[in-house]
């Protein structure tokens, strides 16, 4: 017998049980059904393998609690948690199935988290506290992290992007099971931060997966950030970590063997610590751990560069933060800063300006230290200007890789978020951390006024959570963000002319690239020292 706050959905695997619930801040009614399996549990011989589909299940799935996420260290818990077991979806849903009802715009949430850590459930990134209120479908996605999502050992049973083939398979089923929440399986829009954003990037560009979804939001993050210590060989990196481990020889399919054995815990930990040791010399502010997106067989088969012309074109958001690099900064000492600073120009063979010689190198680092150190602005820090070149240099290729060649087919719209209020996660999180404080905002604060749990205690930041989510739903609805409740007209950026709608207290259109000045800093930059 069904409790009165309970409801069945029958997808294409079988029944499943899920909860009625109402959001905090909006009082908005839901439907919630947790942990429902798009893929069978990537556990011992499926281990480092492509997802495999869920099998069918004949008894009523319970889907009333979350589930797992994928095994990892939590820099927030200072503690291991999760499972190996953890590909699973969220679905919100303010409606379900009725005669003469339309089906709803389907939103879909790849989380942040380095390909390190983090959740689609609703006390991390997941929550749809803020956004049932707005007649859409929610879906948060769950995916393998680090090793277990992106090892890579070049053979059929460890080929690397498993977390991204994760994410495709998590696409599919929804396209297919969608309309069992009232969702449309033809108005569907991918929404990620930080990594998720990337993934979401990498999807667009990739030649074997077309037509997933219809539409994207990428916050704070895309596929040439210059900041992921990508390498070409990631066979070798594995040896490595694996005779850390205790592996003798450099037999790939002994070593595969050697890891699928390990307990999962215990790789997972080894994991970070053998992070610290590759890089430590590096600053922190480089997203992934020691195994992340890599060139394989079927969704990266070429180096992304050359992928460009052939990129899915769709309308999408781009946006970031104000300090979007402050996560490099972090505990860290400002000589160690100072010593490293050009380190991120080294080491992608995917990002600009990874190619250059160490004169050039030299060069280019006089010229940005020039630029952003002499003549500071009144009552900037040089501190607070380092923030801004590795921020600039994250964002350097955005528009050439991203903004500008889709604009030419379909609209982009940009933003740059400038609220720090109470509910900034992430601005919370590390402000202890740092050698001064940092006024702005941080990577990643966008995110919490968009799915958070925390219910705002400021009139105002509601009103900012209120605008995020009318424009990003708005957008989801129409593919034009733009809404008879918000005054502001937010106009796409195009390659003639560029513009972006700036986040704060108030909705203010800005003419001109993202970052004024220090952007045409570095587009002089580029013309000066880039070569193929």
């Amino acid at each position: 017998m069904l409790d009165s706050n309970e409801i069945i959905v029958r997808v294409n695997e079988g029944q499943i049980r899920g909860i009625k619930q109402t959001s905090t801040v909006f009082q908005s009614q839901y439907y919630s059904f947790y942990g429902i399996p798009y893929a069978q549990p990537p556990l011992k011989d499926l281990r480092f393998k492509d997802p495999v589909k869920a099998s069918p299940w004949k008894r009523i799935r319970n889907a009333m609690t979350p589930r797992d996420p994928c095994l990892q260290w939590s820099p927030i818990h200072c503690r291991m948690i999760g499972s190996e077991d953890c590909l699973y979806v969220n679905v919100y849903t303010p409606e379900l199935p009725q005669e003469n009802h339309s089906p709803k715009a389907v939103l879909v949430f790849l989380h942040p988290g380095s390909f390190m850590w983090g959740s689609p459930n609703p006390e991390d990134h997941g929550s749809p506290n803020f956004l049932m209120h707005h007649d859409v479908v929610y879906v948060t996605v769950g995916f393998r992290l680090n090793i277990f999502g992106f090892l890579n050992l070049n053979m059929e049973e460890c080929s690397g992007n498993q977390g991204l083939k994760d994410a495709v398979m998590a696409f599919q089923w929804i396209r297919e099971n969608i309309h069992a929440f009232n969702g449309d399986p033809n108005n569907i829009t991918a929404i990620g931060s930080s990594s998720g954003a990337l993934m979401i990037h990498m999807l667009l560009l990739s030649p074997s997966v077309t037509g997933l979804f219809h539409k994207a939001i990428l916050m704070g993050f895309y596929a040439f950030s210059c900041v992921t210590p990508r390498v070409e060989d990631h066979t070798e990196r594995a040896l490595k970590f694996a005779q850390e481990l205790g592996f003798k020889g450099d037999d790939p399919r002994k070593m595969l063997r050697f890891l699928k054995k390990m307990p999962a815990a215990q790789l997972s930990c080894s994991v970070s610590n053998f992070q610290v040791k590759l890089y430590k010399d590096i600053i922190k502010s480089y997203i992934g751990g020691p195994f992340n997106e890599s060139l394989d067989s079927t969704i990266m088969p070429v180096n992304p560069r050359q992928l460009l012309s052939t990129m899915e074109r769709i309308p999408i958001i781009f946006g970031i933060c104000d300090k979007e690099a402050i996560c490099g900064f972090i505990n860290s000492e400002e000589e160690t800063i100072d010593r490293n600073l050009h380190a991120a120009y080294r080491i992608d063979p995917w990002s600009w300006p990874h190619n250059l010689t160490d004169q050039e190198l030299d060069e280019m680092n006089k010229q940005i230290y020039s630029f952003y150190l002499e003549n500071l602005p009144e009552k900037t820090t040089a501190y607070c200007r380092k923030i801004d070149i590795i921020t600039d240099a994250v964002f350097s290729e955005v528009y050439d890789t991203l903004i500008d060649p889709i604009s030419q087919s379909y609209p982009v719209y940009v933003y740059k978020f400038q609220y720090p209020g109470e509910i900034s996660l992430f601005r919370r999180a590390v402000l202890q951390g740092l050698s001064e404080p940092v006024n702005g905002t941080y990577h990643s604060d966008d995110v919490s006024y968009w799915a958070h749990q925390i219910t705002p205690d400021r009139k105002m930041t509601l009103q900012v959570v209120n605008n995020f989510t009318t424009l990003f739903c708005t957008f989801a609805k129409t593919g034009n963000p733009n809404n008879e409740n918000i005054e502001v007209i937010w106009k796409p950026s195009t390659s003639e002319n560029p513009c972006y709608l700036d986040i704060d207290e108030k909705l203010t259109m800005v003419d001109g690239k993202l970052n004024g000045e220090r952007s045409k800093f570095w587009d002089n930059l580029k013309a000066k020292f880039k070569h193929d």
